[in-house]
Formats: C-alpha cells, sequence, structure tokens
C-alpha cells in the first residue's frame, strides 16, 4: 500500500546552489540546524494533523521537495540548494540515508508571493494502486493554493 505524508515549512526557501557554494562552514551548519527544527516542527504538525505512518529504515522513499519561491533558479541550483534540507530528514532518521539506494528525489518549484517548501515522503506499493489513499494520509491542508496550479 502506498503511503504518503507531507511536511508543510512556511517561509522556508532553499538557496540557490550559487549562494551556497560560496558560504563560510559556519553559516551551513546554522542553516541545517534551522531546516532540522522546522523539518521537526513540520513532523509534529502533520502528527497532529493525523499522519500515523512513517518511513520505516528499510524503506525505499520517494521525497519530492516542492518549492514555492518569489524567483525560479535554474534546475542546477534548485537541486543543489536543497541538499541540506535532504541532510536535515536524514539527521532526523525520516529517511536512512540519502544515497540512491534509500531515497529518490524529485524537485519542483513555482512562482509564488508566499515562499514556502513542502516535503512530500511517499513509500511502499505502486502509486497506480493507491492513487485515492494518497489524500487521506496528508499532514497538511494545502490544496493548489498558488495561481500557477501546482501546490
Amino acid at each position: 500500500m502506498m503511503q504518503r505524508v507531507e511536511l508543510l515549512l512556511p517561509g522556508l526557501v532553499t538557496p540557490s546552489q550559487n549562494v551556497t557554494d560560496r558560504e563560510h562552514w559556519a553559516k551551513k551548519k546554522k542553516r541545517l540546524a534551522d531546516y532540522q527544527w522546522a523539518v521537526k516542527s513540520a513532523e509534529l504538525m502533520a502528527r497532529r494533523a493525523g499522519a500515523k505512518s512513517w518511513p520505516q529504515p528499510g524503506d525505499h522513499v520517494d521525497v519530492t521537495i516542492i518549492s514555492h519561491r518569489k524567483r525560479l533558479l535554474d534546475a542546477g541550483n534548485l537541486v543543489g540548494g536543497c541538499k541540506q534540507l535532504v541532510d536535515a530528514l536524514v539527521r532526523l532518521r525520516l529517511i536512512k540515508d540519502d544515497s540512491t539506494a534509500h531515497i529518490t528525489e524529485h524537485y519542483e518549484q513555482h512562482q509564488s508571493k508566499t515562499p514556502r517548501t513542502i516535503v512530500v515522503m511517499t513509500w511502499g506499493g505502486s502509486e497506480k494502486e493507491d492513487d485515492h489513499v494518497q489524500g487521506e494520509q496528508t499532514g497538511s491542508d494545502h490544496q493548489g493554493s498558488d495561481a500557477q496550479g501546482g501546490y
């Protein structure tokens, strides 16, 4: 059975890889800590909203990071800028590791006046057999709030 959980990170916008490549290590370390707090907070909110199932250590997890930002990035800078967010998921043990054996990553971005990031984790089963279940097990209540027609 396909399982799904969404983590809503309001106000969080990952920087471009161009920015992170030039940063001092201490600033990167602080950002990782900030991401861990944001993800942990979103996890608690998802649990309160009824998310009962979470990936287990042996599960292969599809992680989709959806970035709503004022200015769109090219694909490489989007992916590189999300590295610390994926690292935060690993450090909080929401996923076992960021190697391709344990995770498949997907990235989307939408232009929006309301900056936020949404992390969608799916695991187990196939999407075709359980499409109807996905909407029942989400950890947030957003329903395509942007004019772009996306999340």
